[in-house]
């Protein structure tokens, strides 16, 4: 496609993906804590984004309402996460009347 440019974006580094997740986090929610406590988990949860910095920083953005643990359990189903917070499936019956 003309004007479009494709720009490959390899995955960071552990540590580097650690850091731009605390550094997202905080700025969506300024008392997010990513010390030693919760390492762990925060480095689990870069790895299961592939240290890729978007999955990244749409992650961070979800730390606004959920805890690294929780993010971290709710990526076994990844789309579902990043694309809503719904958490019943949506039904399409209709009742005639």
């Amino acid at each position: 496609m003309t004007g479009e440019h494709v720009l490959a974006v390899a995955p960071l580094p552990s540590d580097e993906a650690v850091a731009l997740l605390r550094d997202r986090a905080t700025a969506v929610r300024p008392e997010f804590v990513g010390g030693e406590a919760n390492q762990a988990e925060v480095a689990r949860l870069c790895a299961d984004l592939d240290g890729l910095p978007l999955a990244i920083e749409l992650a961070a953005s979800r730390l606004r309402g959920l805890t690294v643990e929780q993010l971290t359990d709710r990526l076994e189903d990844r789309f579902a996460l990043l694309t809503g917070s719904r958490t019943a499936p949506a039904t399409s019956a209709l009742c005639a009347g």
